[in-house]
């Protein structure tokens, strides 16, 4: 079930962009903005968001704030936009104070532009002179305002921990030392070619995988994950960005699992791909352009 599940408001505000909009560009959009309205999406999560500011590193981080479609759920920390702010032709509530990092994998669709406002400061600066209006106060934790509140920031944490990178300090190896492939196999339900790789610090392990083998080396599962290889900033970069949402999403699909199990298992695979490769350098794009297209081959 979505922690913040669309209804027929996106969905009418859609089609009428489609009806009155010529050659409307809804799925075209290859890189993100400020000013701009994706639809987020990651395991059960799913919001739209405005993206406030493109923030510089290897994780390729968006600032956001939710959004939702209409004024009937925005509370007095909300801001409206009204109709003519959007070529969708429906006024959208943000919700500054909500603002998170998110890595642009998760960014799952672009939805619209928001014209005369490029970012959240803007956005708030408005309604502090008056231009633009704020929701009504919550008067009670019935009201459906205060509910939107809290599936929002649900969302939004769920989403700011999505593709969380498992990179460490390099000590997994030591840690396990002694551990044998067969028990490693059978805790974490790995053949024994995945456990090895584990024991030789060859892939990544993640939170589930932590806590898992906290129980066999009787340690923390923080420190399992601390230990974990160091990821290249390079692979962090081409794991997180834009244009691999698609084929998470479709791994994911056809693997039948979460997009987070199918971020990890892809992340481990590139990462011992390249680990297999003698030399300096690694073409960590190559890697993970070869990676997808064979796990996704029928």
């Amino acid at each position: 079930m979505n922690l913040h599940p669309f209804d027929s408001r996106l969905d009418a505000a859609l089609r009428n962009v489609n009806d009155s909009l010529t050659g409307f560009p809804t799925t075209t959009v290859s890189s993100a903005r400020p000013g701009q309205v994706w639809r987020a999406r990651w395991d059960d999560a799913l919001a739209l968001v405005f993206i406030d500011a493109i923030l510089d590193g290897a994780r390729n981080l968006v600032r956001v704030a939710p959004v939702s479609i209409g004024t009937d759920v925005a509370d007095d920390t909300a801001v409206i936009l009204p109709i003519e702010s959007s070529p969708l032709s429906v006024a959208m509530s943000v919700w500054p104070d909500l603002v998170t990092d998110i890595a642009e994998i998760v960014l799952e669709r672009w939805i619209t532009g928001v014209e005369t406002f490029a970012s959240l400061a803007e956005v708030t600066a408005a309604a502090n002179d008056g231009q633009l209006r704020r929701g009504l106060p919550v008067l009670n934790e019935l009201s459906p305002r205060h509910q939107e509140r809290l599936l929002l920031e649900l969302a939004m944490e769920v989403l700011s921990l999505a593709a969380d990178l498992p990179s460490g300090n390099g000590r997994l190896e030591a840690i396990l030392a002694g551990v044998s492939t067969a028990t490693v196999a059978g805790v974490l339900n790995v053949d024994s070619r995945v456990a090895l790789q584990i024991l030789r610090g060859l892939v990544f392990i993640d939170r589930q995988q932590a806590h898992l083998l906290a129980n066999v080396v009787d340690r923390d599962p923080r420190e399992l994950l601390d230990a974990n290889p160091a990821a290249p900033d390079e692979l962090l970069a081409t794991m997180t960005a834009l244009r691999r949402g698609a084929a998470i999403r479709a791994l994911a699909a056809k693997q039948q699992v979460s997009e987070s199990q199918a971020f990890s298992t892809a992340l481990r695979g590139v990462f011992a791909l390249a680990a297999r490769k003698e030399g300096t350098t690694t073409d960590w794009v190559g890697r993970a352009d070869s990676y997808f297209e064979v796990s996704l081959a029928s």
